[in-house]
């Protein structure tokens, strides 16, 4: 209730009664508002302007005063100081000049001449005789800041400002050079004069009623102010207070500045400006109140404020008159809009005037009529489309832009056995109509309902939902789509449904067909994988069994190195195996199978899967199977996870665009899983090839470390490949926890040597470093050509050889090894065997590094 009320009162007071009423008074009062502060602000600045002017006037008129004063006093000592040897006449002349200055003009109070030496040669005072050695005489000496300041610069000098303690005056000291006949200063004209006179003239500078003026020399001292006792007069440094500044500033700017409102002199307050007195620096200043410099202002704005409330009134008294003669009128225009909105079409309004109010009520009624035809128009479109949605053979289901049921056909409520529930949700009709996903017990997912997404701008077909009725299951195809409105935003949300019982039961009966069609399938590969196995039978075990006894402690390691190449044929040839016994029969069926295009594909596929050499890691995998799954989703096809493992297990991952033909082919899964077969079957080569190399390179170390050539004669051989024949027999004992570095120049040339001794070398060098290091850590082998000489550098990192051993390791049966780990011969026969090639054999050994050189030449 006091909801209706509130909106009710809001109602009233934006009728366009009260909206004529207060906006005339608004216009009216905003309008004097607007013209009366235009006015003030005129104002107020005009009566700044005049206090400025006339602020800066009688500070300048005061600051003349004072310079013209002080420009007399200097005038006078100017005309003495430039009388040429002053200070030379004798004391009656010095005397009587004197005494003519300093009763020219009541502000002297003392005047006198200094020597060259600072010594005064002669003083006067109008008052009273002066002694030499007074007090006053004293301080104007050859020490002073004055006399310093004339004999160093030669310019004039005027003291700063001080209170005589004899006269209680402010003072202060004006000086000149006097010079001799050679224009050289001689001396020294001062005058102590008395301020009493700047009293006198900020006494007589008018500044409003209330206003004052006040005098600071240049170090901010206030040296006279108005209506002060020069007797019993103070000096005050003002320095400290903030407007000193402001003022300075003002004063001393070449333009022309407005006055300035701050706090003044004596605390209050003010409008101030100030003039600076160029000869002395001294500022005069001028302060006005505000309360005095703003009277006029204050009198305008009381005028404005009783005009705005006169026009206030009669702009009220108009705009009730004014109101009146429209609102009346649009009270019988509202009225039977209203009734018209109720379904009245047939109210009009009878409005006698002759403005245009009157055409405004003959207008209103002539669209009162046109509104009753078009609303019959309507009614029978409506009618219309009502009856073409009924006649479709399918269920019409509609809801309105916010997901509320709006129209249902009736072959629409004989599928869901329920009619039009206006109340619901978008989210309860689910479960109202008793949706569920197919063959499940699960209400419809939301996220695919088809009306919720018709709601959000999307077009769906699904067929993947079922009704449940109480006595049947009906499966549907639906289609949503929204409906736009003429701004183009969703008005409604369209769902079409149809019965889908016979093509469900149709794609049940497909799909036992292909169950029994894959049992068949099953059934011919058993019988396929029973022929493998007489295959694996009748496949013989290689075994290869070889005696070294030459070889020692090595026989085990080679052993490991040979079965593991071994162990990779095993694995390839089983893989070889399983495809003959399970898939090779199936071949040429496959082949028959195929058009010209997929067999062109299929053999392209085989092809690219042999050039693809390289070995991915699993990061490496992942990654093309990623950018691999986007490219075939790209091109709509379906499955993209599955194929791309195969590709890339094939090798085809670098460009897939000649085989989408292929890959889009209904047949696709076959053909890669035959060219996935065989190409497992092309690797599985690779490796047997691999692995034998890898046997043969043994078997070839084996061969080349055991021969031993017995004629005595030195041939032509390449050091690099004694080593890693060494190198080959050792890998499987360095393998697990050594790191080996090689660092061979390239193209070094073949010597002539005793390969085979050369190779015993090698051995006990490498075996030594090995066991140095416990078998871990890191062995390198260094070898360049230095000029006509072959280096060879064993380099290892294990714990080093003390210094007082490294003397005696190339001495027969000498070892530190424990008993049964060495016969202590072996760098005494390697020692022997490189002196046999006129070469030599070194060590440097430190804690985790130790390195045998061996170096000798080349020779043919």
């Amino acid at each position: 209730m006091n909801e209706a009320k509130i909106v009710s009162h809001k109602n009233k007071m934006l009728s366009i009664a009260n909206q004529l009423r207060y906006g005339l008074v608004a216009i009216v009062v905003s309008s004097v508002l607007i013209a009366g502060s235009a006015l003030t602000y005129l104002s107020f600045r005009e009566q700044a302007e005049q206090t400025r002017l006339l602020q800066q006037e009688r500070a300048q008129g005061a600051a003349n005063k004072i310079s013209g004063y002080l420009d007399n006093l200097q005038r006078q000592l100017n005309y003495l100081s430039e009388l040429r040897g002053l200070t030379d006449f004798n004391s009656e002349t010095q005397r009587r000049i004197l005494d003519g200055l300093a009763n020219s003009n009541s502000a002297y109070e003392i005047v006198g001449i200094l020597n060259e030496r600072g010594q005064v040669v002669q003083a006067m005072s109008p008052y009273a005789p002066i002694s030499f050695s007074s007090s006053l005489l004293l301080q104007i000496s050859g020490n002073s800041p004055m006399f310093l300041e004339i004999f160093r610069m030669g310019q004039n000098y005027i003291s700063p400002v001080e209170i005589d303690s004899e006269i209680n005056l402010p003072v202060a000291t004006l000086a000149l050079p006097i010079r001799n006949s050679q224009n050289k200063i001689a001396g020294i004209l001062f005058a102590k004069i008395n301020l009493n006179f700047l009293t006198q003239i900020v006494d007589r500078t008018q500044v409003g009623k209330t206003g004052y003026a006040y005098i600071l020399d240049n170090r901010s001292v206030l040296i006279a102010r108005k209506d002060s006792n020069p007797s019993r007069f103070n000096l005050q440094n003002l320095k400290d207070r903030p407007f000193v500044r402001e003022l300075f500033k003002l004063s001393l700017s070449p333009e022309i500045q407005p006055a300035i409102v701050y706090q003044g002199l004596n605390g209050e307050e003010v409008v101030g400006t100030a003039t600076i007195v160029r000869r002395v620096q001294w500022m005069v200043a001028v302060e006005l109140p505000t309360s005095e410099a703003y009277a006029p202002v204050r009198s305008m704005v009381l005028v404005m404020s009783g005009a705005t409330l006169i026009a206030a009134l009669a702009a009220v008294a108009l705009g009730i008159i004014f109101s009146r003669s429209i609102t009346i009128p649009l009270k019988y225009l509202a009225a039977a809009a209203s009734r018209i909105s109720g379904g009245e079409f047939g109210s009009r309004v009878n409005i006698v005037t002759s403005n245009e109010f009157g055409e405004l009520a003959q207008s209103f009624n002539r669209m009162a009529e046109e509104l009753q035809r078009y609303f019959k128009k309507l009614q029978d479109s409506e009618q219309r489309l009502a009856q073409f949605l009924e006649a479709m053979p399918v269920g019409v289901f509609i809801v309105n832009d916010q997901g509320q049921p709006y129209y249902v056909n009736s072959h629409a409520e004989q599928l869901l056995a329920k009619g039009l529930v206006a109340d619901a949700t978008a989210d309860q009709l689910r479960e109202i109509y008793q949706m569920y996903l197919a063959d499940s017990k699960e209400i419809y997912p939301k996220e695919y309902d088809p009306i919720r997404c018709a709601l959000q701008g999307k077009s769906v077909n699904i067929d993947n939902m079922e009704i449940h009725q109480p006595d049947k299951i009906i499966p549907i195809e639906v289609w949503g789509t929204p409906i736009y409105d003429e701004q183009g935003n969703i008005a409604y949300a369209l769902a079409a449904f149809t019965d889908i019982t016979q093509r469900k039961q149709a794609e049940k009966l497909l799909a036992e067909y292909n169950r029994n069609l894959e049992i068949e399938v099953q059934e011919r590969t058993q019988e396929l994988s029973q022929v493998i196995e007489h295959l694996k039978a009748a496949q013989q075990e290689l075994i290869i069994s070889e005696k070294m006894a030459a070889l020692g402690q090595l026989i085990a390691g080679v052993a490991h190195e040979v079965n593991t190449p071994l162990a990779a044929i095993r694995s390839s040839v089983e893989n070889i195996i399983d495809f003959f016994a399970s898939d090779f029969s199936e071949l040429p069926e496959f082949f028959q199978q195929l058009s010209p295009e997929r067999y062109s594909d299929f053999f392209t596929l085989l092809e690219n899967s042999t050039h693809q050499q390289m070995t991915l890691s699993s990061k490496e995998k992942r990654q093309l199977k990623k950018a691999l799954i986007l490219e075939l989703q790209a091109h709509t096809i379906e499955k993209a996870d599955t194929i791309a493992d195969t590709l890339i297990d094939i090798g085809v991952y670098d460009n897939v665009q000649p085989f989408l033909p292929c890959i889009q082919d209904q047949s696709n899964a076959i053909i890669l899983q035959r060219a996935y077969q065989i190409s497992s079957i092309q690797k599985s080569a690779a490796t047997i090839k691999t692995a034998t190399d890898r046997a043969a390179k043994i078997v070839f170390a084996l061969k080349s470390y055991a021969r031993y050539d017995h004629s005595g004669k030195k041939v032509v051989a390449n050091i690099v490949e004694g080593i890693e024949t060494v190198l080959t027999l050792y890998h499987n004992q360095f393998k697990q926890g050594v790191e080996v570095i090689r660092n061979y120049e390239p193209d070094l040339p073949s010597v002539l040597c005793y390969p085979d001794e050369l190779n015993q070398v090698w051995t006990n060098l490498i075996h030594n470093a090995l066991q140095a290091m416990d078998y871990k850590g890191t062995l390198t082998i260094e070898v360049k050509q230095q000029n006509r000489t072959i280096l060879v550098k064993i380099i290892d990192s294990g714990k080093g050889i003390s210094p007082e051993i490294i003397p005696r390791i190339f001495e027969p049966f000498f070892t530190t090894k424990l008993p049964g780990e060495g016969s202590g011969l072996g760098l005494d026969i390697a020692r022997k065997i490189i002196e046999r090639h006129t070469g030599k054999i070194e060590v440097n050994s430190l804690p985790g590094k130790t390195i045998f050189t061996v170096s000798f030449p080349i020779t043919f």
